[in-house]
């Protein structure tokens, strides 16, 4: 004969209700973080790329092109340049 299986007492494991909100706002911020630092590390690279562009000669013909519109640099969907906006 085979003896029933023995249920084992223990307590349930305990966790302070705030343990889900620190874990989560922990990775939350991480992730801004990492997302944050790769907008900045993308705009220095873009920067670098048109400085070396932007002459007087570049930007006489871009406001012949644009000569009567909006200016595109200031579109607020141009996040990565807002730290140059005059």
């Amino acid at each position: 004969m085979v003896a029933a299986p023995i249920k084992a007492v223990s307590a349930p494991v305990r966790y302070p209700k705030i343990l889900p909100v620190v874990v989560f706002g922990t990775a939350a911020a991480g992730v801004l973080a990492y997302v944050r630092a790769q907008l900045i590390h993308e705009s220095n690279t873009m920067d670098r790329f048109f400085s070396k562009y932007n002459s007087p000669a570049s930007e006489e013909s871009r406001r012949r092109t644009f000569e009567g519109h909006v200016e595109p640099r200031s579109n607020i969907l141009n996040f990565l340049s807002w730290k140059n906006i005059k």
